[in-house]
């Protein structure tokens, strides 16, 4: 028990205050406060006070108002002893009735007062003291008996009346943690508080009973058996639940376990109480069940599960099993999921469904991840070694396995003893794992994916708190569930639902997996929303490793044969106007161009109808083609890397249409390379609204970061695609601050002064443009040093030699070369820098020359 060892004085006077702390010094903690508003803060702030000395006539707050607000804010049991020059009785009641429970004269006599204080702090020793034996044997919301309490006292009280038939039932309340969730945790516990109440009213009318509550929202209560009387008394239960709102329908599940072997552990009577519970569950026409003795088999059938499970294990009885993941685009298999069956030399094949929930509960599941995972591996690793295609393949991780601290480091030791690449063995965890400990998932997912695994999210929707959790985790793929889909009254909604997470992943660059197609109309479906990949019954059930050994030959040959159809002999199919080929790109919705790349050259061979009406181009054959305006610096890095690694690549560009800068995204994959150059594919992406998107959160979470860094860039220009720009090349050095015209960047600039940098400007703005935004920096005195760089889409030369004598630093042009951009922001910095510092050195020798 913490020992209580400080006294707080309360008095306005402090040569009162120093004559009370010296006598008590020697034996207590002092802590002091003139008035009782202080006071009131000092007793929230520790938790170490055993007495309080309190003074009545204060100014701000006296004691008596004191005493009433100490109550209120649940401190009252500390001991509050008055110290007054008024020796009226009539004022000495008066304390006591406000809740001191002693009075002390001034001026004080100190033996008197050490001796009161020592009985006020042993009286709080001994209070604290009954308050732990109480708590310890009550629930601290309800003050029932907790479940040991509830559980000593059956006991107890089933061996003290060996002649009576008693009745075990266990309440609880339908959908609480929805509730919970949904009303907030306050009115939540007002629930449980008013079904804590009607559990002591019922139980009133039994001279011998126990009742608790024994975790959440779940109650107990035993007493004597009489059919009729349980029955009274669970309906007037049901009854009164149902009254604690009118705008809101609650219900009960009640089980009932008439003891019949008083031998058994109350944890066992509870348990087949909570059996009977359970099978009221989802059915609204039953509030209670009675146990029943078939409700026994299912825990013996689990007892056997248990008892095989180990041998089970080091026997290999549980086997691999894959089902296919399909690549809607091409509709070919790009990869497996691992699942596990267990194949029983006496009962044949056993459902997960029916030993997982089991593994789970007892802690089991732990063991089967590894044993998966490494059966997994052991399987890429003989793939790799006769030559295969390896397609990657995913294992499930549990709840309980991602809790172990030392999980990255055994899926390590795994990939790397079977010599495989960490992206061939995919890891899934389902959604409702992350809502248990986010943090904690957050931590190990993040350690996963830095050592290069490709994480899945499962079973994503199933739970209450998706969005959160993408926002708090990266994740790489997202599984859908096709649960979305099923039928009701307006099947559109799934529909749109799924259509948006769809658009939502791949605004945060994840891809998205749909788990459970089962027919031809949900895969139109999926490809008609740009959903990327497929798993379900409609392709493929879960197979043996060998079915899936000779799906994946079967559909290599196909990926060969296909290959093999555009080879150097026949490559003048994609210049010619071949119907199959411009079949091929005009069932394209987004803008695509084939393009020949050699020697650091694009040729655009083909281009279907959405690529020329986006970038304005006529249809080309056998023409070379730049790809300005867009940053052709960035594209041919991705072409080389596609050349020299034999990959596909993606790069974000920016180009100007209609005087407006774009983002675009391009996706290139190689189709083939003939003599010194290569057959490239394009897929070309507007996601401008996305980087409009990302740079409106950006300016959120930046107005609410209070981390300060020393240096920032202040970007100046009324087009939110250019300040993303700005802001994806220099967000990870410097501190971005935006304004969408001049008088929101003065504004900036005057709070955030000392820290600017550097002032990227664009001319053309609302309220007060560039050339203005300069006149009034140049004003300021300590703004007139700060660099200033122009951006404009304006190339006359004339224009930008008079920014330039204007003061100006530097001009850069839209759109944005960032490589550019970077050095000459770099180098107007650094200028700055290596001015300043030669004006500190000429200041210096100044100084040395005077003295």
């Amino acid at each position: 028990m913490k020992k209580i060892n400080t006294v707080l004085i309360v008095e306005d006077q402090e040569v009162n205050r120093k004559i009370v702390k010296r006598i008590l010094q020697e034996q207590y903690d002092v802590l002091e406060a003139d008035n009782g508003k202080k006071a009131l803060e000092l007793v929230e702030e520790h938790s170490e006070i055993g007495v309080i000395l309190l003074d009545l006539i204060m100014p701000v707050m006296d004691g008596f108002s004191f005493l009433a607000r100490i109550q209120d804010i649940g401190k009252g049991t500390i001991p509050v002893v008055v110290m007054t020059a008024n020796n009226d009785a009539a004022m000495e009641i008066k304390s006591l009735q406000a809740g001191a429970i002693d009075y002390v004269s001034k001026p004080v006599n100190p033996d008197i007062l050490r001796h009161r204080v020592r009985k006020a702090m042993d009286r709080n020793q001994m209070l604290m003291y009954q308050q732990m034996e109480y708590f310890s044997a009550h629930d601290t919301l309800t003050e029932l008996y907790n479940r040991r309490k509830m559980f000593e006292e059956t006991r107890i009280m089933l061996d003290t009346h060996p002649n009576v038939e008693f009745a075990f039932m266990r309440f609880d309340i339908d959908k609480f943690r929805l509730y919970n969730s949904a009303m907030g945790e306050k009115e939540g516990d007002k629930l449980l508080l008013y079904a804590a109440q009607g559990i002591r009213t019922v139980a009133a009318d039994f001279e011998v009973c126990t009742y608790g509550r024994i975790d959440a929202d779940v109650f107990c209560l035993c007493a004597p058996y009489e059919q009729d009387v349980i029955m009274h008394l669970v309906e007037r239960q049901c009854l009164f639940l149902t009254e604690y709102r009118k705008d809101y329908t609650f219900d009960s599940s009640v089980g009932i376990y008439v003891i019949d072997d008083r031998k058994l552990s109350v944890e066992t009577i509870f348990t087949r109480a909570s059996m009977a519970a359970y099978k009221c569950k989802n059915n609204f026409d039953v509030r209670y069940a009675y146990y029943e003795n078939s409700m026994g088999q299912k825990v013996e059938e689990e007892q056997k599960i248990t008892n095989e499970m180990r041998s089970a294990l080091e026997q290999e009885q549980f086997v691999v099993y894959l089902q296919p993941k399909y690549d809607l685009l091409t509709d070919l298999p790009a990869g497996a999921e691992a699942l596990v069956r267990w194949m029983h030399p006496e009962k044949g094949i056993i459902s997960p469904g029916i030993f997982i929930p089991v593994f789970e509960k007892n802690g089991f599941i732990a063991n089967l991840d590894y044993y998966m995972w490494e059966h997994v591996c052991m399987l890429l690793h003989k793939w790799l070694e006769q030559g295969k295609v390896v397609a990657p393949v995913s294992v499930n991780v549990s709840r309980i396995s991602l809790y172990n601290p030392n999980v990255d480091e055994k899926l390590l030791e795994l990939v790397r003893k079977y010599e495989i690449d960490p992206k061939l063995l995919q890891i899934e965890v389902t959604e409702s794992a992350y809502m248990m400990n986010p943090e904690m998932m957050a931590q190990t997912i993040g350690t996963l994916r830095e050592e290069g695994f490709t994480i899945l999210m499962d079973d994503f929707g199933s739970g209450y708190s998706s969005l959160n959790t993408l926002k708090d985790i990266s994740i790489d793929v997202l599984k859908l569930d096709m649960k979305f889909l099923s039928a009701g009254k307006d099947e559109t909604k799934g529909e749109k639902i799924i259509s948006s997470i769809v658009r939502m992943a791949g605004w945060l660059g994840m891809e998205v997996i749909a788990e459970g197609v089962e027919t031809r109309e949900q895969k139109q479906f999926l490809e008609s929303v740009g959903c990327g990949y497929v798993q379900g019954y409609y392709y493929a059930k879960p197979m043996p490793v060998e079915a899936y050994e000779k799906l994946m030959e079967e559909k290599i040959d196909i990926k060969v044969a296909m290959a093999e159809g555009i080879s150097e002999e026949n490559t003048e199919a994609i210049w010619s106007s071949d119907p199959r080929i411009e079949q091929v790109l005009s069932g394209v919705e987004l803008p695509v161009a084939i393009m020949e790349y050699a020697h650091s050259g694009v040729e655009i061979i083909r281009t279907n109808k959405n690529y020329q009406a986006e970038f304005s181009v006529e249809a080309m054959q056998h023409s070379r083609e730049q790809l300005d305006p867009m940053d052709t610096a960035r594209v041919k890095q991705m072409f080389d890397a596609i050349v020299n690694e034999n990959k596909s690549s993606m790069c974000e560009v920016t180009y100007m249409k209609s005087n407006e800068c774009r983002w675009v995204r391009i996706k290139a994959r190689r189709i083939m390379k003939v003599a010194n150059a290569t057959l490239l594919c394009c897929v070309f992406e507007d996601i401008t609204a996305e980087k409009v998107y990302e740079n409106r959160l950006a300016n959120i979470i930046n107005l609410f970061d209070t981390n300060e860094r020393k240096s920032k860039i202040l970007v100046v220009d009324d087009l939110e695609i250019s300040r993303a720009n700005i802001r994806s090349m220099f967000e990870n050095q410097f501190d971005i601050l935006e304004a969408k015209d001049g008088e929101e960047g003065m504004d900036m600039l005057h709070a955030n002064l000392e820290h600017i940098s550097v002032i990227l400007l664009d001319m053309m703005m609302p309220k007060m443009d560039g050339a203005a935004f300069l006149k009034e920096k140049n004003k300021m005195k300590n703004a007139a040093d700060i660099p200033v760089i122009v951006i404009s889409a304006e190339d006359s030369a004339s224009i930008q030699l008079g920014m330039l004598k204007n003061g100006v630093n530097d001009y850069i042009l839209k759109p944005f070369d960032p490589d550019i951009t970077r050095q000459r922001v770099e180098n107007v910095i650094s200028y700055k820098s290596r001015f300043n510092q030669l004006i500190r050195e000429y200041k210096r020798d100044i100084l040395e020359k005077d003295s």
